[in-house]
């Protein structure tokens, strides 16, 4: 499987079972490409373009964070959303207040 992330054009392979968080670490792209910083990896988000049919169900916690956020349905907290084929994702730039 594949995970692509845009704009920085950089595809890289996922094992069965891992978030788009434990693949990012596993081939070494930076924690701010994904979310706000290492401090933020529980409120991880990325927008996903294609292959959303392939991300596992948002958990509890995910959709308690999403909704107190206002995030839309295309949103998931890139640290908890296990992919299931491949994928392709938008890193969303976070300002530093959020």
């Amino acid at each position: 499987m594949n995970l692509h992330i845009l704009s920085d054009d950089q595809s890289i392979e996922i094992t069965s079972g891992q978030t788009i968080l434990q693949a990012s670490i596993a081939h070494k792209v930076p924690l701010s490409h994904i979310c706000g910083g290492p401090i933020r990896c529980t409120t991880c988000r990325v927008r996903i373009l294609e292959g959303l049919e392939n991300c596992g169900p948002r958990t509890d916690q995910e959709k308690v964070i999403a909704d107190q956020s206002h995030f839309p349905d295309d949103i998931r907290l890139g640290c908890q959303t296990t992919i299931l084929g491949d994928v392709q994702l938008r890193r969303l730039v976070v300002d530093e207040e959020d």
